[in-house]
């Protein structure tokens, strides 16, 4: 895939077992979402990013993209 990922779904920055979810979104915009999940997404903008050194990013890598802090409390969603 030559597109470049402009969302990260914050949602889910953790890895699950099944593949990272990779899709467009409407508008054409190339969106990546670590935990592979089909919905309840967080889709925040980056500057855009090869697929490549997305995918190869662990949570904490995920988050420096996102200009977040690590969260420092379990979701309760």
């Amino acid at each position: 895939m030559s597109d470049l990922i402009q969302l990260i779904c914050a949602a889910h920055l953790e890895r699950s077992k099944s593949d990272p979810l990779v899709t467009a979104l409407d508008g054409g915009r190339w969106a990546f979402c670590a935990g592979g999940a089909p919905d309840t997404h967080d889709w925040r903008q980056i500057a855009p990013t090869a697929v490549g050194s997305v995918r190869n990013r662990q949570s904490r890598g995920l988050q420096d993209l996102l200009g977040q802090a690590p969260k420092t409390s379990p979701e309760t969603a």
